[in-house]
C-alpha cells in the first residue's frame, strides 16, 4: 500500500507514525514534512524531493494521511485533485488535528475541496470554543465508543499473550481537541469524548469518524494524542493505525477506478453465448482514453486470438467490445495500455471459465424453428415429429467398421495361473495391511 504521509511539524505522532510506516512491509510509505529545510532528507521507504502536487503524482498512492498539515503549501488545484483520487479512484485521506494549523485549514478556501470530504462539519464558533475551554488541558478524558461500533475494523483489538484482556478503556485519555459541529449525515462516529461537558445541541463531540465519499473514504481525528496509546502497548497503536489505514485503502485495493480495468458481464459465460467485454481505460494523467479502438487478446491454452473494443459515445473512457469462444474451458483476456514511456504501459487481464450450455435444463420447451434453422447449415440430419420414429433407424448411416484378425485370439483371462496370480496380490494386500494395522 503506497502511502503519503504529510506532517505540518515534527510531532510525536509524525515521529512514531513515520517509523511504523518504513518499517511495516505491507507499506510504501514517502514522508513529507513541512517544517523541515528544503533540501534536508526526507524519510521513507520511496524518498520525495517535494510534495506531489500534481494528480498524476497523487493518484500514484493510496492513502494520504495529513498530521495537522500547513495549508498554505497547498493550493486549489491540489485539494481537488485529492478529492479526484478519494472520490474516483477510491483512495483514502485522514486529516489529524492539532493546536498549530487546524483552526487555519478549516478556514482557508484554498482547501475547501478537502475540507469537504471530511466526515464532520466545521463548527464557525469552534474558535470561540477552544478560547473557552482552554488550549491545553491537565486531565484527560476518556473517549467513548458507541456499542454499534465497537466491532468496527478500525477499533478491533487483537488480544494475545499477557495483553489479552487490554480494552479501549485502558488507553490514555484526550487532553486536548479540535470541537467540530456534527458527524455528517452518512459518516461513522467511532470515538467520542467522554467528558458530558463537552457536547453540543448534537451530542458529545466527535473525535474520530469515517464515511465513505465515492468510492474511497475518508477519515477525521479531532486530537492528536493517539501515541500516547503507546503506553498500553507499541503493538496496539501499531495495529490501529494499520487498521485504519487498510480500511482507508479498501476501496481502491478492491479495484476502484484504476488507468485500466477489464470486466465482463459474469465469469462464467455459455459455449455459443458472445462474450461482451467492457474495459475502462486512462491516459498516463488519468484523463479519459480517446482512441477510438483498442485491442484486446483472448487466449485458451495454445488457442490465441485478438478482438477490438471500441470507444462508447456516451462514456468517456469506457470501451465495448464481444468476441465469441470457440471451446469450453479457462479463458484469459488480456490489454495492453501503452503510454509514451515504458513506465506508463499498463498490462491487465480478466479470467472467464467457458462451461457447456444447459439450455435444454433452463428452457425445455420445444423450439421447432431453431432447429430447422440449425439444420440448414448441417450437412448431414433432419428432422423427425413422434409418429415418425420408425423412419429414424433406417437415417442412421451405416458406419461399422470390420477388423480382421489374423491370428487366434488368446484369451489371458480365461487361465488358472491368471486366478492364482490375482488371487495372490489380493493376499499379500491384505498381509501387508494388517501387519502394519490398516485394517
Amino acid at each position: 500500500m503506497r502511502v503519503l504521509l504529510i506532517s505540518g511539524s515534527p510531532s510525536w505522532e509524525y515521529r512514531y507514525l513515520s517509523r511504523l510506516l518504513i518499517r511495516d512491509t505491507t507499506f510504501d510509505a514517502s514522508c513529507w514534512l513541512q517544517s523541515a529545510d528544503i533540501e534536508a532528507v526526507r524519510d521513507g521507504n520511496t524518498i520525495i524531493d517535494r510534495l506531489p502536487a500534481t494528480a498524476e503524482d497523487l493518484y500514484q498512492y493510496d492513502a494520504i494521511i495529513m498530521l495537522d498539515p500547513d495549508p498554505s503549501e497547498f493550493g486549489p488545484g491540489w485539494a481537488k485533485a485529492v478529492e479526484s483520487l478519494v472520490s474516483d479512484y477510491g483512495g483514502g485521506v485522514l486529516y489529524q488535528s492539532s493546536r498549530k494549523f487546524t483552526a487555519q485549514f478549516m478556514r482557508d478556501p484554498a482547501v475547501k475541496d478537502l475540507v469537504n470530504m471530511l466526515p464532520v462539519s466545521r463548527d464557525p464558533e469552534a474558535d470561540l470554543l477552544l478560547n473557552r475551554i482552554g488550549h491545553y488541558q491537565t486531565r484527560p478524558w476518556p473517549v467513548d465508543i458507541a456499542p454499534e461500533t465497537r466491532n468496527h475494523p478500525i477499533l478491533r483489538l487483537e488480544r494475545e499473550g499477557p495483553g489479552a484482556d487490554v480494552t479501549w478503556k485502558d488507553f490514555a485519555g484526550v487532553y486536548w481537541h479540535y470541537p467540530v459541529l456534527r458527524e455528517k449525515s452518512v459518516a461513522t462516529v467511532l470515538l467520542r469524548h467522554g467528558n458530558p461537558q463537552m457536547r453540543n445541541a448534537y451530542g458529545t463531540h466527535v473525535l474520530l469518524a469515517t464515511q465513505f465519499v465515492g468510492a474511497g473514504r475518508t477519515a477525521f481525528m479531532a486530537f492528536d494524542g493517539a501515541w500516547r496509546w503507546r503506553r498500553v502497548g507499541e503493538e496496539y497503536y501499531n495495529q490501529f493505525w494499520v487498521h485504519m489505514i487498510r480500511y482507508l485503502v479498501e476501496g481502491k485495493l478492491l479495484g476502484a477506478k484504476k488507468r485500466a480495468t477489464l470486466m465482463t458481464d459474469s465469469d462464467t459465460v455459455q459455449l455459443g453465448t458472445p462474450v461482451k467485454v467492457n474495459a475502462r481505460l486512462f491516459d498516463a494523467r488519468y484523463k479519459p482514453l480517446e482512441i477510438q479502438q483498442i485491442d484486446a487478446v483472448w487466449k485458451r491454452g495454445g488457442d490465441r486470438q485478438k478482438f477490438t473494443l471500441t470507444k462508447s459515445a456516451n462514456r468517456p473512457g469506457w470501451y465495448d467490445g464481444s468476441f465469441s469462444p470457440v471451446r469450453t474451458g479457462n479463458y484469459e483476456l488480456s490489454l495492453t495500455l501503452s503510454g509514451s514511456a515504458g513506465s506508463d504501459t499498463v498490462s491487465i487481464s480478466h479470467q472467464i471459465q467457458v462451461v457447456r450450455p444447459n439450455i435444454e435444463v433452463l428452457d425445455p420447451q420445444l423450439n421447432r424453428d431453431a432447429i430447422m434453422a440449425l439444420l440448414e447449415r448441417a450437412p448431414e440430419g433432419g428432422y423427425y415429429e413422434i409418429d415418425a420414429l420408425d423412419e429414424l433407424a433406417d437415417a442412421i448411416p451405416d458406419r461399422h467398421e470390420v477388423t480382421t484378425v489374423k491370428s487366434r485370439p488368446l484369451p489371458l483371462w480365461d487361465r488358472w495361473w491368471s486366478l492364482v496370480w490375482l488371487i495372490g496380490l489380493l493376499s499379500v494386500e491384505w498381509f501387508v495391511r494388517k501387519w502394519v494395522k490398516l485394517l
